[in-house]
């Protein structure tokens, strides 16, 4: 998720300069330094927290994979009864692309990568069995 969000905001074309400070840790620091914020003093929201997980709006949260996206999107639209997009998905998703190589982002992330486990600890112990179960 963070190389994702680090790639994204990187090469994302914002009609104004970026204001937040992890974006624009992104956009001007190495990796490294973006991920220790990203930990630290400005976290990510956590996959428990993005999703709402238990929360008020859990139940008609329906996660999505990208590799069948625009089925299950039709589902859901059908589920929910709304009108699906006329319209191909635009695929924005920067990064890490299926087979690529994060050896480079864990070289740079060192020892912060016991830190990136541990804010997304719920998502490792027990989020995946949570989520797939829906």
């Amino acid at each position: 998720m963070l190389v994702s969000l680090y790639e994204y905001w990187r090469t994302y074309d914002f009609h104004e300069p970026p204001q937040p400070p992890l974006i624009r840790a992104a956009r001007e620091r190495p990796f490294a330094e973006f991920l220790g914020l990203a930990v630290g003093e400005y976290p990510v929201q956590t996959y428990r927290d993005f999703f709402d997980v238990g929360g008020p709006a859990w139940p008609a949260t329906r996660l999505l994979a990208f590799e069948s996206l625009e089925p299950a999107l039709a589902r859901v639209c059908r589920e929910f009864r709304v009108p699906p997009p006329s319209d191909s998905l635009a695929r924005r998703n920067a990064g890490p692309r299926p087979g690529r190589d994060l050896g480079p982002y864990r070289d740079q992330a060192g020892s912060l990568v016991a830190a990136v486990h541990r804010h997304f600890a719920w998502y490792y112990d027990e989020g995946v069995r949570v989520m797939l179960r829906g």
